[in-house]
């Protein structure tokens, strides 16, 4: 059993095609609008964790004009039966690499078995699961990370940009059993 069974996560490098991939990151580099959070996992403190969202899908609603074409080119890929929030998430450059909290997405309870992180740009503020051991995933563009929704993980502020911009997906996972 390699560690990516053990763990529970899947990669997937140049998720979608290039032409789409290149009009997604205009969008979310240029066009949308974002939203200041005070903190990324509930208990840092405000200088260090602030971060900008832009809510596509939350609680069974639209908030963004293109929530269509962003489950249109990743409905399939994930096999998204029932979402509960699709989100891009955008942090800055920090003068030194700081972690987030260990934190899962959504609650145990919850009727959503999967997450996946979509990487927009490449940078040095990769994910790190955890559930027994953990993993680094590198933040490398257009790689989608896959992962059960109650595996542990966190992120850094990158130091080597400007900004990170990933799309975060918290769903019902149709495949799987």
């Amino acid at each position: 059993m390699n560690v990516k069974e053990k763990i529970g996560y899947n990669i997937i490098d140049n998720a979608i095609n290039k032409e789409d991939f290149t009009y997604l990151k205009n969008i979310f580099f240029d066009e949308v609008p974002w939203f200041y959070r005070k903190q990324t996992t509930g208990d840092e403190t405000r200088e260090i964790s602030d971060y900008f969202t832009h809510s596509l899908y939350c609680d069974k609603q639209e908030n963004s004009i293109h929530f269509a074409y962003v489950y249109y080119l990743f409905k399939q890929i994930l096999h998204m039966h029932d979402i509960k929030e699709i989100r891009a998430n955008l942090t800055f450059s920090k003068n030194k690499k700081i972690q987030t909290k260990f934190h899962t997405d959504v609650k145990e309870n919850e009727p959503y078995n999967t997450s996946a992180i979509f990487y927009l740009n490449t940078n040095n503020a990769e994910t790190v699961l955890f559930k027994k051991n953990s993993v680094k995933v590198d933040a490398i563009e257009n790689r989608l990370l896959i992962f059960d929704n109650q595996i542990s993980h966190c992120s850094y502020f990158p130091t080597d940009i400007r900004r990170r911009i990933i799309l975060n997906f918290n769903y019902f996972d149709s495949n799987k059993k």
